[in-house]
């Protein structure tokens, strides 16, 4: 009798258990839900040197929304986002200066087969030291900074520093794809409180007296902050906690 008299109460109290349970699943959820949709801040930068033959196209080794390339030559510019959505090219503000390179050349000739005119035309430099400098960005935001480097008409080796990193390529010729350390270099890290990136170019062991940059892409993400990620925890916490109470 009295387990019968008990049962309808102990089914409200466990079916009150379980709708909290819910209700903080739910939150913890949406909590961790909150961190991705942070990504899409993301902003893409793709900069093709010269023109010669043509604007380049196409995502090469970073895939846009619209594979939307800035064509331009040595001097100051602002960047264009190559992801801005709907077709809509956008800026952000970003603003490109170098230094070092004397101008561009090349031709459908140089380029690596499916990338042409990306890697077809490119900023050429005799004195061993040149930069690029991206600025005005979004200081502790992630990057992914990618450098085309086809050696068109000789074996130019060259090394790029980065934050203290420094990658060099082999100096191969005229490949026929993208391959890493060979005709690409990525970088990747945290943007300073500057808002700027620098780019220092040398020349590396082999040079045969030029070096050439055919154009790179920069991509930026906002990282998520610190009181997102305890938002999170602290859900999943909290559901963890509820679960072993239901199932007591």
């Amino acid at each position: 009798m009295f387990t019968q008299n008990n049962q309808p109460t102990r089914h409200m109290n466990k079916n009150k258990k379980t709708s909290v349970f819910k209700n903080v699943r739910a939150i913890a959820m949406a909590a961790a839900l909150s961190v991705p949709l942070s990504a899409e801040a993301a902003e893409l930068f793709s900069v093709d040197f010269g023109g010669q033959a043509g604007a380049a196209t196409g995502p090469a080794i970073l895939s846009g929304d619209n594979n939307f390339w800035n064509t331009i030559g040595t001097g100051p510019a602002t960047l264009y986002n190559a992801t801005s959505g709907g077709g809509a090219y956008n800026t952000s503000g970003a603003t490109l200066a170098t230094t070092g390179w004397f101008g561009t050349y090349g031709g459908a000739s140089y380029g690596v087969s499916g990338y042409v005119p990306l890697t077809g035309d490119f900023a050429y430099n005799t004195t061993g030291t040149a930069s690029i400098t991206v600025a005005d960005l979004a200081a502790n935001d992630s990057y992914t900074w990618v450098f085309y480097l086809n050696q068109g008409g000789g074996s130019r080796q060259l090394s790029i520093t980065v934050d203290g990193t420094t990658l060099s390529t082999t100096g191969a010729v005229d490949k026929s794809a993208l391959v890493s350390g060979v005709n690409y270099l990525t970088f990747q890290g945290v943007i300073g409180l500057s808002g700027s990136l620098v780019a220092n170019f040398a020349f590396a062991s082999g040079n045969a007296g030029e070096m050439d940059v055919n154009g790179f892409q920069l991509q930026t993400d906002t990282i998520p902050e610190p009181s997102t990620y305890a938002l999170v925890l602290g859900g999943i916490a909290t559901l963890l906690l509820i679960r072993r109470r239901v199932q007591a």
